[in-house]
């Protein structure tokens, strides 16, 4: 872990920084704030007590134990409604750094996305109402997050039979994640013992991920963090078993076994689009070519959710998944909401919408810029191709949330494209980060127009 701490330390500019600071004494006397400093930066995504552990990982690595003797506990983590992991937290008195990946801009944060050094994460979804899991053949409730024995059917009630064989479609419609229950077949649900647990490579908030074997194949554990986030991984599995396409991360199963709470999906050998670009895969550097196709796969995959009517809502590089040949799905449906037919955009949250802040369009912030509409995954799939073919992270000069907001709301100023950006990208990306939602491409627009580059 030291090893790995160090090597960030040497590739991470703003981290270099940060810890400059701390050695030359700046927070001597106040570790807190040396914690807190950390977490400010917005692209390392951690929590307090992450921030606290780099910091101690880093100071026994450098060799300045009295450094890592001296961090204080960090204000306990934690917000009225929770932290959020990634697939791939923070406090109710945290500074105004930009947040981690998930946050909502008014009234409680909705949660928090943490990635890690790995590039992949665990992926939740946002907090809605009750209900319960619901199995192919029986039928198991959630009391306090867990299914009563005493509840369990034989009985299957609800639903109608699937083209696909073995399992159930959740009856009713409405939106992903709505209250009723969800329903999985028999073939999708995995028992403890079928599962070897792995490393861990990624964590967050409300889960971690680890890499396993599922009846010796190859998988992505997804361990949810306890009962509380139970909403989540219900609209999760729901939206995941339903929108199977090449360009989404597959889905296997679920295991709803006290006091276990798994969802198992597809391992993706190649991490996260974030951590190819910026961590510690980026070398050797990604070829132009590949590049153009991990924009048309992010672009394919968000086409087919919208002709679904589906809006991911968190379209980032951390949740654009890479298999060994580089090969591009979307994962992370924790905030994805479902249209329905006669619905022309989504109804806002009393407390706020969730997002990622630095990918997230005007009208997620005020809705005087506009109703929220499948628009929203289009700017942000803009900031996606500022990182892929620019190298930078979209709004790389805002530190803190002041002044993100303030570029957008106040300056009205979309994220800068990079001098180096080839010009026939630099042409789309304008169109996907335009303030009035109206004005931008539409995901099979944008589709169309990636296939047609020759760069």
């Amino acid at each position: 872990a030291g090893v790995v701490a160090k090597e960030g330390l040497s590739s991470h500019r703003n981290l270099q920084t940060v810890w400059r600071e701390i050695e030359g004494g700046q927070y001597s006397s106040q570790p807190l704030a040396a914690v807190q400093r950390l977490r400010g930066i917005c692209d390392l995504d951690l929590n307090s007590v992450q921030a606290k552990q780099l910091l101690q990982l880093l100071a026994g690595a450098l060799g300045r134990a009295d450094l890592a003797q001296g961090m204080a506990p960090p204000t306990p983590v934690g917000s009225s409604q929770g932290d959020r992991g990634r697939y791939g937290g923070g406090s109710s008195s945290r500074q105004s750094s930009v947040p981690p990946a998930r946050w909502a801009p008014s009234g409680n944060r909705s949660g928090a996305s943490t990635p890690t050094p790995g590039g992949y994460g665990p992926g939740d979804g946002g907090v809605g109402s009750g209900g319960g899991l619901q199995f192919g053949h029986s039928q198991s409730r959630m009391r306090g997050g867990y299914p009563s024995e005493q509840e369990e059917t034989p009985a299957w009630r609800g639903g109608r039979s699937s083209t696909r064989e073995g399992s159930r479609e959740r009856s009713g419609g409405g939106s992903s994640g709505g209250g009723g229950a969800l329903t999985i077949g028999w073939n999708e649900l995995i028992r403890p013992e079928q599962l070897t647990f792995g490393p861990q490579v990624g964590s967050g908030g409300s889960a971690t991920v680890c890499r396993g074997s599922w009846n010796g194949q190859e998988v992505a554990i997804k361990k949810i963090s306890g009962v509380a986030h139970l909403e989540e991984m219900k609209k999760e599995v729901d939206a995941l078993r339903r929108l199977r396409h090449p360009r989404l991360v597959r889905f296997i199963g679920a295991c709803l076994q006290s006091p276990l709470l798994l969802v198992v999906t597809e391992f993706m050998p190649g991490g996260s689009l974030h951590d190819r670009l910026f961590g510690a895969r980026k070398n050797p550097p990604m070829a132009l070519t590949q590049r153009c196709t991990v924009a048309c796969h992010m672009a394919e995959g968000m086409a087919f959710l919208h002709s679904q009517r589906v809006v991911h809502r968190d379209l980032k590089s951390m949740n654009i998944l890479l298999d060994a040949q580089q090969n591009a799905k979307i994962c992370d449906f924790g905030l994805a909401h479902q249209m329905c037919v006669e619905s022309t955009h989504i109804a806002r949250k009393l407390d706020g919408e969730g997002g990622s802040p630095r990918y997230m369009a005007p009208e997620c912030y005020d809705a005087a810029h506009g109703k929220l509409t499948d628009k929203v995954d289009i700017w942000a799939m803009g900031c996606i191709l500022i990182e892929l073919f620019g190298g930078v992270l979209p709004y790389a000069d805002c530190m803190t949330m002041p002044q993100l907001t303030a570029r957008i709301l106040v300056e009205r100023r979309p994220p800068e494209v990079p001098p180096m950006t080839p010009p026939p990208v630099v042409d789309l990306i304008r169109r996907c980060v335009v303030f009035d939602p109206s004005w931008r491409l539409t995901a099979s627009d944008l589709l169309n127009e990636l296939g047609k580059l020759r760069l």
